[in-house]
């Protein structure tokens, strides 16, 4: 169940309980739908729609309306679209956003702090349906895939695809579907690419696969799972 907080005429607050998914029509007409574990707040002004993913993961379904972008922000990065749908997935040190229907804007987005600089700004680059743009925060590197528009947030239907993503984000992201955290604390472990698909209902029968394909081993702790190195 999406849980909802009004906090004043333009601005609501949306979030998932880990392991919970939710859909919410947004004060315009467009349609979100968060992942486990989410949390997006949304502003709307005469002139501007402006969505800030601050947990998780969102697939946005954008009303049109020309005179009023629609704006979503997931830490330095910004998405600007008027009527598409994309998924943005925010990591803390890594931003995806894949497109599944019409074009998008990425940018850099203004920094919270009260620098007027931006730390790292990016061109301005267009996206279209079939395309993905990852964003490494701690190398500041972006690079641009193409990826099927039925894959663009398959997690709505249970299933988790990743390419070449490194195997400490995939871990934090299934956390978000398992009573128990998922952490890997070996670096090199948690840097290792990993392509591949995980049903969000059968997470133990995939980390159990996982020793099958990686050098590691799965331990359990009462409040965690680790992936170790294999000993």
């Amino acid at each position: 169940v999406l849980m909802q907080r009004i906090d004043q005429d333009t601005l609501q607050s949306y979030a998932t309980p880990i392991g919970g998914t939710g859909s919410s029509v947004l004060p315009d007409g467009s349609m979100v739908e968060l992942g486990a574990d989410s949390r997006i707040t949304t502003r709307y002004t005469a002139r501007q729609r402006v969505v800030s993913v601050d947990a998780g993961e969102a697939y946005f379904s954008v009303a049109k309306d020309p005179g009023r972008p629609f704006v979503v922000i997931a830490d330095e990065m910004q998405v600007t679209a008027v009527g598409t749908a994309f998924n943005v997935r925010r990591h803390p040190d890594r931003l995806v956003v894949a497109v599944s229907e019409g074009k998008v804007r990425i940018d850099g987005a203004a920094s919270d702090n009260n620098q007027a600089a931006v730390t790292r700004e990016t061109e301005s680059m267009p996206l279209r349906a079939g395309q993905q743009v990852v964003y490494n925060k701690g190398s500041g590197s972006v690079t641009i895939a193409d990826i099927h528009p039925a894959d663009v947030a398959s997690w709505r239907k249970g299933v988790l695809k990743y390419m070449h993503e490194p195997l400490g984000s995939v871990a934090m992201d299934l956390s978000r579907y398992h009573p128990k955290r998922i952490v890997i604390h070996d670096v090199g472990l948690s840097n290792l690419p990993f392509t591949g698909t995980v049903f969000s209902t059968r997470i133990d029968d995939a980390l159990r696969a996982l020793q099958e394909v990686f050098p590691l081993q799965v331990v359990e702790h009462s409040d965690s799972i680790e992936l170790a190195p294999r000993s």
